[in-house]
């Protein structure tokens, strides 16, 4: 390609060409590669998520392995064979679940190509083995080199475990989980809530009972006996035509409009459709001013309808009557529909002019009222143009598809949240029993001092509420700029709402207590008798 390239730049004409892969304009279009990237980082930090809580819980249970620590140190083992030794374990811990995972994805693959439309198989490689590599090295890291750096004498003591620096990373890395937890129920409320948008909208036409489909052969060359003859069928309202498909038109089809000497530098394009009668009736636009194209009014043909938005950017009071320019022909304008949208809601509603061009309506427009037209359609087609096959889509369908993009995300984030938000569980349900059991005497010299059942649950459970504080001011923030930035890239979209907010607080907590609960319930109720004698 780069010596295509270097052809092209001593091209001798003022026109100059240029080369881009297919897998490049692929990718950028659609907005496919931001999507890719993103979900790339959702996978590292569910990653990242799963990683705290082996270090968690690893340096929460410190105080079982800390006399195997000062034993091996005093007699002789090196901090270097012990590191070894704890990345060694978490290695084979990450490569165990490497093995499951496998298993689990080949489970669920049928599943994620039904929502994202592909057919991707499941091909082990190397690059598998260096995310475990990778995995196991960054879970085991903080206990290896915390957990080894005691002196034997303070950890045959016991008395390690008393500084705030262990405490204070646990509590980071908590907060942190939970601020992803936050971001991500965020994240997948506001999607919600675009989708819907996009889905209620009213796009300045009715999609809903519309089918379409490329007139070819006879029926190209003689549309508008074919078009009568649609009309006729039983269970057809309606049908028309245009040049174009009215899903993502092309550029190059602009037309260069001028009006009252304005616009010959073409700073204002205008997207032009070539239309048949009837066809702004057939997708049940609104007329705002003057009147659509008739059979009554030979002159129509030298006439054009226009949008909203054209004639705001003409900056006409009283169109209806105007003499423009399209092409250096002069034509009249005869009526403004309301504005409409064809095209994805990422994209601004663009200045529209209708002519009527009858000769070029390949793409054929039925509006219907009985499914089973469908079938009476097809036959008449078959029957109008011998040899050529009848291939139709639904007009609401094409819309949707405009969108397939955003409707994976919507899918796939739910999954990846609720993922996030049960690893995250998991780690704070490992962290409390943890907790709960170290702090054994405390609760059960509590309990023999009177404290109730209630007290000693608000007790275990106030810190880590406190850290579901800390990490929803972290994240609300945080959470609102990401999905603005989301929102940017839709000219038609929902705003962001308090409710949301709230809505993914309450859920937190709710989550929170849920998991935290069942561990501060048991040592609550747990008999002080035996946790004393123990000691």
């Amino acid at each position: 390609m780069l010596h295509v390239q270097a052809a092209l730049r001593k091209w001798p004409f003022k026109v100059q060409l240029s080369l881009r892969s297919f897998t490049d304009r692929y990718l950028q279009e659609g907005s496919r590669i931001t999507y890719i990237r993103m979900f790339g980082l959702i996978a590292i930090f569910i990653l990242i998520i799963a990683c705290i809580n082996f270090m968690n819980l690893s340096t929460a249970n410190a105080v079982g392995r800390m006399k195997e620590i000062g034993i091996k140190k005093a007699i002789g083992a090196s901090r270097g064979a012990l590191i070894r030794q704890f990345l060694g374990e978490s290695i084979l811990l990450s490569f165990m679940s490497l093995v499951l995972a496998i298993g689990i994805a080949a489970l669920l693959l049928p599943d994620f190509n039904a929502i994202t439309g592909k057919q991707l198989a499941l091909q082990p490689d190397y690059t598998m083995v260096l995310i475990t590599l990778f995995t196991g090295l960054l879970a085991g890291s903080y206990p290896a080199f915390y957990l080894t750096g005691f002196h034997p004498v303070v950890t045959l003591k016991g008395n390690f475990i008393q500084g705030s620096a262990n405490a204070w990373a646990r509590k980071g890395l908590v907060t942190f989980q939970l601020v992803v937890s936050v971001v991500f129920i965020i994240a997948v409320l506001v999607i919600y809530q675009q989708m819907r948008f996009i889905q209620q909208k009213n796009l300045g036409f009715n999609k809903d009972n519309v089918i379409y489909f490329q007139a070819d052969g006879l029926a190209m060359k003689y549309n508008d006996v074919m078009l009568a003859g649609l009309k006729q069928l039983p269970g057809v309202v309606n049908a028309s035509g245009m040049m174009r498909n009215i899903i993502m038109p092309f550029e190059n089809l602009d037309s260069h409009i001028e009006w009252d000497a304005k616009n010959k530098d073409n700073q204002v394009r205008f997207s032009e459709m070539l239309v048949n009668y009837d066809l702004i009736e057939t997708l049940g636009m609104t007329m705002l001013k003057g009147r659509s194209f008739s059979r009554n009014f030979s002159t129509d043909s030298q006439a054009v309808v226009l949008n909203e938005t054209a004639v705001k950017a003409m900056g006409l009071t009283d169109p209806i009557g105007k003499t423009i320019y399209t092409q250096n022909v002069p034509v009249q304008i005869i009526g403004v529909v309301k504005d409409f949208n064809f095209n994805s809601l990422h994209n601004a509603i663009r200045p529209y002019i209708f002519r009527l061009w009858p000769k070029y309506s390949i793409i054929t427009m039925v509006r219907i009222n009985d499914i089973k037209a469908i079938d009476r359609i097809a036959a008449y087609y078959k029957q109008f143009n011998p040899g050529y096959s009848f291939n139709y889509q639904f007009l609401d369908e094409a819309v949707q598809d405009q969108y397939k993009s955003e409707q994976v995300i919507s899918s796939l984030s739910r999954y990846l949240a609720a993922l996030a938000i049960l690893i995250s569980c998991l780690g704070l349900f490992g962290l409390m029993a943890v907790t709960a059991e170290r702090r054994r005497k405390e609760i059960s010299i509590r309990k023999v001092l009177g404290a109730s059942v209630k007290q000693l649950t608000l007790l275990l459970s106030g810190d880590f509420l406190k850290l579901v504080f800390i990490a929803i001011i972290i994240a609300f923030p945080l959470a609102g700029w990401m999905m603005e930035k989301w929102l940017q890239g839709f000219v038609y979209r929902t705003q962001l709402q308090a409710g949301v907010f709230v809505l993914a607080a309450v859920a937190t907590l709710f989550i929170t207590v849920c998991t935290i609960s069942f561990q501060s319930l048991k040592a609550a109720f747990s008999n002080p008798v035996k946790a004393l004698n123990a000691e």
